[in-house]
């Protein structure tokens, strides 16, 4: 059953007082020299990670405003009209979030997490869960939990291991480094969770076991890493399903791609400066595109993006709202249906 929702996501889918926060998110992007197995990253599972924890200012996202998705053959002939239903209401989860600059946290949920029992006694994962989680992680989110605590170095000396240990979860409020995920505070132990190969982690605990732990939908993308808390195994039970998303899921969303976070990026390679007259809208014409950051082999973009300014590389701030919509696979030519997308770009600049 796992190895056909591999097939689904890289082939069928394009896809007080002092009151203290007690929430957190973890970003996500491209791994760097440092983030090495032998200290928990990019740990060998059914694919590698597709990324590190990253700090602020350093994670990556989409900047254009439209993404593209769609079903080829292999996933129609798998899951047919019903998974393509699922599929549907997990993008809609996303498209219903309002701009990410009117988002009031509060209105968000810690904890989305349900189980249907007849689903867990057939041994089922639920297809619109995981894809919302997948899509979260394409998106620039990490797996909140496993994050909380990780490792930055291991130094033997004398046959005795030192480990630097640092937070990559961040709060959604205040943009603090903190140990809290959906109210959930969570310490850690520096562990060997690997033999072959040999792998060291800052295995995350719940503090307080009373209360629900690895509730983020993000955390569903935890990949081979580990986690010490009882939410985790819950997470991983058959018939397990969110009816939406976390607080800190949208509240890592909410910081990476609200307007005032402004982050030096290029325009994808294919962008070109579109007629001034030219309205904004979709149009079909033929050209392809790649993915913004690092796609996983074999999965098939076709953002086709136009643009007013011929600016290449330049601070832009986020798009603020994330919009998907699908596109069609032409089974008898092997190609997707190329959209084009027109629309304003905006940036800073000092120039006059």
């Amino acid at each position: 059953m796992m190895s056909s929702f591999w097939r689904l996501v890289f082939c069928g889918v394009l896809v007080g007082g002092a009151m203290r926060h007690a929430e957190a998110f973890s970003l996500l992007g491209p791994l760097p020299d440092w983030q090495t197995t032998e200290i928990g990253y990019n740990i060998p599972f059914i694919t590698a990670d597709l990324g590190g924890p990253m700090n602020l200012g350093e994670e990556y996202r989409w900047n254009i405003p439209l993404i593209t998705y769609g079903f080829d053959e292999s996933f129609l002939n798998y899951f047919g009209a019903k998974g393509v239903e699922e599929i549907e209401k997990a993008i809609k989860v996303f498209n219903d979030l309002p701009p990410f600059s009117e988002i009031d946290l509060s209105k968000y949920p810690l904890d989305t997490r349900r189980v249907n029992y007849r689903a867990s006694a057939l041994y089922l994962l639920d297809l619109k869960s995981w894809v919302m989680g997948a899509m979260l992680e394409v998106l620039g989110l990490g797996p909140a939990e496993r994050y909380v605590w990780t490792l930055r170095s291991r130094t033997v000396i004398d046959n005795i291991p030192y480990y630097v240990v640092m937070k990559r979860n961040f709060d959604p409020i205040t943009f603090e480094p903190t140990a809290y995920v959906n109210g959930t505070l969570y310490t850690y132990l520096v562990l060997q969770t690997y033999t072959n190969p040999d792998i060291w982690e800052a295995v995350e605990v719940e503090v307080d076991p009373s209360l629900p732990s690895v509730s983020s939908v993000s955390a569903t993308m935890t990949g081979g890493g580990t986690i010490f808390a009882s939410g985790y195994y819950v997470n991983n039970m058959p018939g397990l399903f969110y009816t939406g998303l976390t607080r800190d899921d949208v509240g890592g969303l909410r910081y990476i791609y609200r307007k005032n976070n402004v982050n030096m990026e290029t325009l994808a390679t294919n962008v070109v400066a579109a007629p001034r007259s030219l309205k904004e809208g979709n149009y079909l014409i033929g050209a392809e595109s790649t993915s913004p950051w690092a796609a996983p082999p074999g999965l098939v973009y076709t953002n086709v993006t136009g643009t007013n300014a011929a600016v290449l590389q330049a601070l832009r701030t986020g798009i603020d709202k994330l919009n998907f919509t699908r596109v069609d696979f032409d089974s008898y030519t092997g190609f997707w249906v190329p959209m084009t997308n027109v629309y304003v770009d905006y940036y800073v600049t000092n120039s006059t």
